[in-house]
């Protein structure tokens, strides 16, 4: 089987990729802006339940290195909470995607956005998103917790350290978070309503255009594989990762802060994609 068509899309630093990030950066930026918002007040409203709980609970344990903990917060509810927090953003991110993707290829078609397809998507990723980060939160509030206690630490130092940890998240974590998953929802729109087109036959990465692209999606850009296989990175180390587009591999470190995205390529033109279309920026 041939997963490999060759190599596509506009040169890198040209006229035509500058042009197609800055499209990427129309379609997305809002909803970033947006993301970073959800994203602070939910990490606002939580460190202050934790702290809540901190104040109420931890006096009742007793510092043994092999006590029980108290849980930071109940990680069910606060999925939920955060999944109906974030769909709304998610979903307007993966719905423009979409529609980026059929402009760009000049098709006269709607994305499908009540496609079994795309709703499966959105519904796995909006509770895999509130796990993954409600599940980072826990573990690293609860082994700070656990060491607090083990030292001897009274409620006011415990609760330093609550706040140390959300200091951070209210910050750094949150543009990181917003950066990483509305790109990744944007990637997921245009893949899938270019598969519904049934006239796209590959798609081609295209990386982004900074000083802070990874040297192995770097690398990648121009990269083309068909329309239902994979992308193939390599990192410095000679490590291969693969995924069907941008955001969509299992390493962390291929997918956290990337900003690459993909061009998609029609069976009448043979690999060459479209010349993007020249937008202004917003």
């Amino acid at each position: 089987m041939i997963t490999a068509v060759g190599t596509a899309g506009p040169e890198w630093g040209s006229e035509a990729h500058i042009a197609r990030v800055r499209a990427l950066d129309a379609a997305t930026g809002r909803h970033e802006t947006t993301m970073a918002n959800v994203m602070r007040d939910y990490f606002r409203a939580q460190r202050h339940a934790v702290l809540a709980r901190v104040n109420g609970t931890a006096k009742r344990y007793a510092v043994k290195a092999d006590d029980p903990v108290p849980e930071p917060f109940s990680r069910a509810e606060w999925n939920r909470r955060l999944a109906r927090t974030a769909t709304p953003v998610l979903a307007g991110t993966f719905r423009d995607g979409g529609a980026l993707a059929l402009d760009e290829l000049g098709l006269q078609v709607t994305f499908d956005v009540q496609s079994p397809e795309a709703e499966q998507w959105l519904a796995t990723k909006v509770q895999t998103f509130a796990r993954q980060i409600n599940d980072a939160t826990w573990e690293e509030l609860r082994a700070s917790l656990r060491d607090g206690l083990a030292a001897g630490d009274g409620v006011p130092a415990l609760m330093d350290r609550v706040r140390t940890i959300f200091t951070s998240y209210e910050t750094y974590r949150t543009e990181a978070i917003a950066r990483t998953e509305v790109i990744g929802a944007s990637n997921a729109g245009q893949l899938i309503a270019a598969q519904q087109t049934n006239e796209v036959e590959s798609k081609t990465w295209l990386a982004a255009l900074d000083s802070r692209t990874r040297l192995d999606h770097r690398n990648a850009h121009g990269q083309t594989v068909l329309l239902d296989e994979l992308f193939t990175l390599v990192d410095a180390a000679g490590n291969k990762y693969t995924g069907p587009a941008p955001h969509q591999f299992s390493s962390a470190k291929e997918v956290v802060n990337c900003r690459c995205t993909m061009t998609f390529n029609l069976k009448s033109s043979g690999t060459q994609p479209p010349e993007p279309r020249r937008r202004p920026r917003r």
